[in-house]
């Protein structure tokens, strides 16, 4: 089990005085500690390099509460992007009574759901748009130098992908888990040009013109 389970977070009912944000930010800078500990002591690289070659970043940590008949029940929920950085990322969401086996499930539904992202050196082929629920992504590529220029969930996804160059905007809701699934719809609209010369050829003559 991690060592960051048991570092006097308040876990269970007392943590219905943290807030979503603090537990987010304790859980990145425990995993962080932990990754130190583990190199100094030789025994590889931590938790969010694995030997596989993916690494993960935690997107959100959310305490979840049910009343049931003898009081309150709280879960955690936990949002992770992993990829490799060589145009393979994924995100997964988990839920356990505790943040480390939620991280894990999430690590583990996000391995399943990886998907192959186009690039172009360090930036995007052309400008895509991605939308789910209420929220809208807007990914322009960027010059070498621009770096990643977007919100935290945007940013995790496409770190994680090996984009360097990258100028997003998101529009309407900002849930994290909408943003993330938004984002990555977007990346999946990307199409290279040999793709979408071959999508044109097939388009009967005169479609493309028939709006004028």
């Amino acid at each position: 089990m991690p060592a960051y389970v048991d570092r006097g977070f308040p876990l269970g009912r007392d943590c219905a005085v943290a807030s979503s944000a603090g537990l987010t930010q304790w859980v990145r800078k425990e995993i962080i500690l932990e990754n130190t500990n583990t190199r100094q002591r030789g025994q590889g690289q931590g938790r969010d390099k694995p030997q596989d070659g993916k690494e993960e970043i935690v997107i959100k940590i959310k305490r979840v509460s049910k009343t049931v008949k003898g009081g309150k029940r709280f879960s955690f929920t936990a949002l992770v992007a992993v990829g490799d950085r060589k145009g393979n990322v994924g995100f997964g969401k988990g839920n356990a009574n505790e943040v480390p086996f939620a991280v894990e499930k999430a690590v583990k539904d996000a391995k399943k759901n990886m998907v192959k992202v186009q690039m172009k050196d360090t930036t995007l082929p052309h400008r895509v748009w991605g939308k789910y629920g209420a929220t809208e992504v807007i990914i322009r590529p960027a010059c070498r130098g621009t770096g990643i220029i977007a919100g935290a969930s945007v940013r995790a996804i496409l770190e994680l992908a090996g984009v360097k160059d990258i100028l997003a905007k998101v529009m309407g809701s900002t849930n994290p888990t909408n943003v993330v699934k938004a984002t990555v719809n977007a990346l999946m609209s990307i199409r290279t040009y040999q793709e979408r010369k071959l999508l044109l050829k097939n388009v009967p003559a005169g479609r493309e013109h028939s709006e004028n």
